[in-house]
């Protein structure tokens, strides 16, 4: 019996104890759970620079794998009708960190569109490119400094490019406690490998450093450095924007991929640079689940605007079945990726519903218990409630607006004049000024190819007066025609096929690979010649060769070819330098298949001519260009011809 009753103690001072501990982790885990849910969410933006809608694993690529991006996405609500604010990089960006419309901000606001002085080779409207600098400085409270009220860490990471507008408006006057990488004007780098040109700022680089990785290494030293504390940071990357240079090893992975699926038109190098973006979100999470604040923590991911199909002949991307890309007002340059993960809100959702990057900042606001600023507008609608309960009727009424005060003539002269949009529902309207509207049903017509407005005046009227209030309510200065536009003007550009325009008197006839000319290797460059032929070899960035035989020659109008063989790809600039310091360049983009062609091209200058200089594709032996597959980092030339284009 008494040996009974002692394992009948026994056991239940087991029991008691196990209880007891029980009830002490319980209440560890409630406090715990307690201090974590009164803990301030912290914040991280991914933002990609000119990815296209479906460049993501996410968003249905077959191609380029993102698998960390899309278990991230997954995990959280994926918007299948996202929307850039712009179809340019400075303007988008503005939006998102001030939470309004391009509109608004000082890129398109006030009267910095009359500009009765444009010269002749400008488009038909003011300004002559999108930029549109005001060189006035906007006034507003950005995500940073909202943020900063709850105390707040805050960085920016990557490219910033918010525009010319005057006032050395950086991170740093923003709100943001840390820069890297990130410059008023700096809307790309020359080179992803270290030392990085063209990136802003005195920066210590390892030999063969990739600038994406780089700047994943950034985030996660802030991260680190501020897990104590909830905290802000903004990765913009400058990836995938050209140049299109990636590291050999992934470059390799996607060329033989390629090969396998057996698709002409896909761009290792592009993939392989997403690829790295990938592995750094991967990296991200990794770190914020050692630090244990992953819970806490809210990823946003986006594009600034949309893709770009081509660069010159080099296929980069698709945007389809959208119509246009970067920089033009329809879907293919607005239509981007997006994902949000919000932990313990909706999980494995997907919303159709209208959305934009804009409406990040009242979000992150919202999430993190800031009040709107009293003193702007905020035009981005709050997507709390849909992450919390995957519904908000009120987003699907809701219209998308865009103004693009571009204006230029394009590669093939064809005026681009400053147009406006407006999206409600399935039906768009594209207003080209001094052309006639154009009203799509993108519900059953995504790539705009069947204007309706004849058809639908009354849906066409109501969306002009929506379009004309929203107008005339941020305030915009309405384009303005240009007085000093000459139609006739030639813009220099490359013109199709080996045939030169009529008219032509030829000035000209240089042999480059010849042991007597007068071209000279000026920057960056190693020539040779060999039996008639000019091998340019390059030495680094943009290596130039030239000539200053120029003597006789007027100004004028001017046609040039060019025969050369290029193996790998890139663009090849023919420049002609006056008397007045003034440039005036023509871009070939040459077929790369290591076969002779002849290039022609067009252009005007105002001033007597003093040299000539040819510009070769940049070479990186690290696979830097588009097809690291071909070695040779050389072209060659056998003969510039210029000629004289006679005035009508």
């Amino acid at each position: 019996m008494r040996s009974m009753m002692k394992g009948v103690r026994t056991r239940t001072g087991i029991m008691i104890a196990l209880i007891v501990l029980g009830l002490q982790t319980i209440s560890r885990a409630a406090v715990n759970a307690s201090l974590k849910a009164n803990r301030p969410w912290n914040f991280i933006v991914i933002l990609l620079d000119d990815a296209g809608w479906r460049d993501l694993g996410f968003t249905g690529n077959p191609y380029i794998e993102t698998p960390h991006i899309d278990r991230l996405a997954e995990q959280g609500m994926i918007f299948t009708a996202a929307h850039a604010t712009h179809p340019f990089s400075a303007p988008s960006r503005q939006s998102m960190l001030t939470g309004q419309w391009p509109a608004r901000t000082a890129w398109t606001r006030r009267g910095e569109l009359n500009r009765p002085d444009m010269p002749r080779p400008n488009a038909p409207y003011s300004p002559t490119w999108a930029p549109a600098w005001t060189q006035q400085r906007p006034e507003f409270a950005s995500i940073a400094e909202m943020l900063k009220s709850k105390d707040y860490a805050t960085a920016h990471i990557g490219k910033w490019h918010f525009g010319n507008v005057g006032g050395d408006v950086t991170p740093e006057s923003e709100g943001f406690d840390v820069n890297f990488g990130g410059a008023e004007t700096t809307g790309a780098i020359k080179n992803y490998f270290a030392p990085f040109q063209g990136l802003p700022g005195d920066v210590d680089s390892k030999p063969g450093e990739y600038l994406t990785r780089r700047l994943t290494d950034e985030t996660l030293d802030f991260i680190r450095a501020n897990r104590e504390r909830p905290f802000y940071v903004q990765l913009w990357h400058y990836a995938p924007h050209t140049p299109i240079m990636a590291p050999e090893k992934e470059v390799q992975y996607y060329r033989e991929k390629k090969e396998r699926i057996g698709d002409a038109s896909l761009n290792p190098t592009y993939a392989a640079m997403l690829d790295v973006v990938d592995q750094g979100v991967g990296r991200v999470l990794e770190t914020l689940e050692e630090l244990g604040i992953r819970d806490r923590t809210v990823i946003l991911l986006s594009s600034d605007n949309g893709g770009r199909e081509l660069f010159g002949s080099v296929p980069i991307t698709s945007v389809d079945p959208y119509r246009g890309e970067k920089r033009y007002t329809y879907l293919g340059g607005l239509r981007v990726p997006m994902a949000i993960h919000w932990p313990g809100a909706v999980q494995g959702a997907r919303s159709d519903l209208p959305v934009c990057i804009m409406d990040f900042y009242p979000t992150i606001l919202d999430i993190a218990g800031v009040p709107l600023p009293e003193e702007q507008p905020t035009d981005g609608i709050s997507l709390k409630p849909l992450l919390t309960t995957g519904r908000q009727p009120d987003l699907g009424r809701r219209p998308l607006f865009w103004y693009n005060v571009t204006a230029l003539l394009g590669d093939d002269a064809t005026p681009v004049v400053p147009v406006a949009a407006l999206q409600r529902g399935p039906w768009r309207l594209v207003r080209n000024f001094g052309l006639p509207p154009e009203l799509y049903h993108v519900g059953d017509d995504p790539g705009e190819s069947r204007n309706l407005a004849d058809r639908n005046p009354e849906v066409l009227a109501a969306l002009q007066k929506t379009l004309a209030g929203w107008l005339k309510d941020t305030g915009i200065a309405l384009p303005t025609p240009n007085s000093q536009y000459d139609p006739d003007y030639v813009i220099p550009r490359q013109v199709s096929g080996e045939i030169l325009p009529r008219d032509l008197s030829p000035v000209r006839e240089w042999e480059p690979g010849a042991a007597n000319s007068s071209w000279r290797a000026r920057r960056m460059i190693t020539l040779a010649r060999d039996r008639g032929v000019l091998r340019m070899k390059s030495g680094g960035v943009y290596p130039v060769a030239g000539t200053a035989d120029a003597e006789g020659l007027t100004a004028g109008r001017y046609a040039v070819q060019v025969e050369l063989k290029v193996a790998t790809g890139g663009r090849i600039r023919f420049s002609c330098h006056d008397r007045k310091s003034r440039t005036t360049t023509v871009e070939f983009f040459p077929k790369r298949d290591g076969s002779w062609h002849t290039l022609t091209g067009v252009f005007e200058i105002g001033h007597e001519p003093e040299s000539f200089s040819l510009a070769a594709p940049t070479h990186l032996n690290m696979g830097g260009h588009y097809d690291p597959s071909t070695q040779p980092d050389y072209i060659e030339v056998r003969a510039i011809r210029l000629y004289r284009m006679a005035y009508e």
